[in-house]
């Protein structure tokens, strides 16, 4: 449901900037490592649409 409040945008606002300089810090925030994960024998085709797998 929306509310009445409202609010007034800065008139030098530029989203396409805005959003560069967002994408920019949160690539910058996230933790890249690697890490092993044991699975029982028949899940890891559960597993194998979100993890890159390496055998």
């Amino acid at each position: 449901m929306l509310g009445d409040e409202r609010f007034d945008r800065p008139q030098d606002f530029d989203l396409g900037v805005y959003w560069v300089s967002y994408l920019d810090d949160f690539q910058a925030r996230c933790y890249i490592g690697t890490a092993t994960v044991r699975l029982l024998p028949g899940n890891a085709g559960a597993c194998s649409a979100t993890l890159p797998l390496r055998w």
